[in-house]
């Protein structure tokens, strides 16, 4: 039984078990009592087979860990812009809101904002470029990986061809 359900502080995030979705595997029996706890917990849950545990809880790291660890890197490329570090949280909490807001109501490729979402080659290549000689090279790799997947988006959402072609060359370029 694992609540999916960002948990930092165990006294505030206790109340958030209510609004959590809860994976449940194991035998039978195991998950019959996983199920009452849920039930008592206001939860709600779903089932995977223990085989699939690992894909599951990878799956839950890239929507939730990692979502820290580019959240931390956005703060460190904001540091160097001159933006303290309560002010960039300050900043960049809205849009990440506003993004997970989005993704509650609609696929993700309807959620995709941004240069990506226009194709806009020329804003890409400034932000990977900026990004490669800042103080933090290393963040571009994470910004190339990514990019890539949001043309996937990109595509099913009609950016046009030509345009996914040139974002894909500047991202492959080292």
């Amino acid at each position: 039984m694992h609540p999916l359900i960002s948990i930092s502080d165990p006294t505030s995030g206790a109340g958030q078990l209510a609004t959590a979705y809860f994976c449940i595997e194991g035998d039978e029996e195991a998950c019959r009592r996983a199920l009452e706890l849920v039930d008592v917990l206001g939860g709600r849950s779903f089932r995977i087979s223990p085989e699939k545990k690992a894909l599951y809880h990878g799956a839950a790291v890239m929507s939730a860990g990692h979502i820290v660890a580019l959240f931390s890197e956005s703060l460190e490329l904001l540091a160097e812009c001159g933006i303290s570090p309560d002010e960039a949280r300050d900043v960049l909490a809205p849009l990440v809101e506003s993004t997970a807001a989005n993704l509650r109501s609609v696929v993700p490729e309807a959620a995709l904002t941004g240069p990506f979402a226009r194709g806009d080659r020329e804003t890409i290549e400034k932000n990977l470029n900026a990004i490669r000689t800042s103080n933090h090279p290393d963040f571009a790799e994470a910004y190339r990986v990514l990019g890539l997947r949001s043309l996937d988006l990109a595509r099913k959402n009609g950016v046009s061809e030509d345009d996914i072609q040139a974002i894909s060359a500047i991202l492959r370029s080292k």
